[in-house]
Order: C-alpha cells, then structure tokens, then sequence
C-alpha cells in the first residue's frame, strides 16, 4: 500500500498525491468558507498553521489524499481521499472536497469519484468503497447514485451540519457492481 500514492489521471483532471506545494491561502480560504464546507466534518475556524500540520500529518501517515487538480491550467480545486482502508476487509472510506466554488457543477466531482474508484478497484484491490453524505446534501446523494453507491443505513441526528441536526447517508459501492455499470453518459 506504500505504493499506492500514484498521479492519476483522465481527460480533463489530475489526481496529484497531497504535498505542502497545495497548502495556499485558496485551499485556507475553502475551508473558512461556510458554503463550501457546510456538509463537511470542519467546524472551527482553520489557521494556516492548522492546515499546514494536517496536510504535512496526512503525508507522514501515508494517507491516500490527492489534490485535484484541472489539467489545463493546472488548477488546484480540492481534495479528494481514501481514509481508512482497511486491507483485511479489502475497503476504504471515500472522502471529497471540491473547494474552488467557480468549478461547481462543471462535473469535475465525479470525475475524480470516477477515477478514484476505477483506480481502488483496479490497482489497490479493494472490493468495496463506502462513504457517509448529509442527507440534506441532495446533489451529493443523487451523485453517488449516479455512480452505482447504494444506500446502506442511515445514522440519525449524526450531527450538526449547515448548522442544524442532520441525518448521515451511509452508502456502499462493491467493485462486481461497478464493473456491471456504464458510465458514459
């Protein structure tokens, strides 16, 4: 799994193992940023020094964690990660931020998805990918539908998110249903 941090690839985009070179006043101001991280885990304010220390923690722990990055103009517009896997259990937990709002809705999200999950499947092994969205967070969930992820449970008042109490959308995607998908469209 050391190996597993790899530059990826597609036609439009680039999954770029995480490195300090990404840690910019952008990447602070997206998570300081209430409508980009409304759904997401943070709830505090981030300092640089913050995000220096969990990006430099991620790279020493030999995290799974690529910046996504637009291949034309080399364009850093978020992050995306494989955390925890579990080799054993052949699973990991996918997680994503596209923080640069003016790409919103340009279809780089699912890109990415798509191209993580071919790779965890293809080259790391793995068997199944899971994930946890808010449920009030509705283009993700049609999203990962889109993608083949089937809802599994569904963890009640998991928190507060957008500030309100929010219920949590567990969803599983196995690799013999992804392989069975189409995704051209």
């Amino acid at each position: 799994m050391n190996n597993a941090l790899k530059k990826i690839e597609s036609e439009r985009i680039i999954l770029d193992p995480m490195s300090e070179v990404y840690v910019t006043r952008d990447y602070l101001k997206w998570l300081n940023d209430s409508e980009v991280i409304k759904y997401l885990e943070i709830n505090s304010t981030t300092e640089f020094n913050d995000l220096k220390l969990y990006v430099n923690d991620k790279i020493k722990n030999k995290s799974l964690f690529w910046a996504i990055v637009i291949k034309n103009n080399n364009k850093h517009i978020g992050n995306i990660k494989l955390e925890p896997i579990s080799l054993y259990h052949q699973t990991a937990t996918l997680g994503i931020m596209l923080g640069s709002k003016d790409e919103w809705g340009k279809g780089y999200a699912k890109e990415a998805i798509n191209i993580l999950i071919r790779y965890s499947f293809n080259h790391l092994n793995l068997r199944k990918i899971n994930l946890g969205v808010v449920e009030s967070n509705i283009n993700a969930l049609k999203l990962y539908e889109k993608l083949g992820f089937k809802i599994e449970g569904k963890q009640t008042n998991q928190g507060y998110y957008n500030h309100k109490l929010d219920n949590v959308i567990l969803m599983g995607l196995f690799k013999e249903d992804y392989d069975l998908r189409d995704y051209s469209s």
